[in-house]
């Protein structure tokens, strides 16, 4: 098949052979780049969850990853306790 092909574009069937690797190395390399994009995009988004979508420097600069804090509001909490405590 090479060779029909060849002698009907007026290639050598080397160069031929050549192109072919070519682009099978291609489009390997192009699967890699996917899977590699794949990858990173999972990882900015674990990063993202676990930062609360803050900077690494603020991360890195607060020295701890920011937690989500959840609080009842004032009259939710005194409605549990009942009552205001004084000291």
């Amino acid at each position: 098949m090479v060779s029909v092909i060849s002698s009907a574009l007026g290639d050598t069937v080397s160069f031929l052979s050549h192109v072919d690797n070519l682009i099978e190395r291609l489009a390997a390399d192009h699967r890699r780049s996917y899977c590699g994009q794949a990858a990173r995009a999972r990882s900015q988004s674990a990063f993202e969850r676990l930062t609360g979508g803050a900077s690494l420097a603020l991360v890195f600069g607060a020295g701890e990853v920011r937690e989500k804090v959840v609080t009842p509001s004032v009259v939710v909490f005194f409605s549990q306790v009942g009552y205001l405590a004084e000291d």
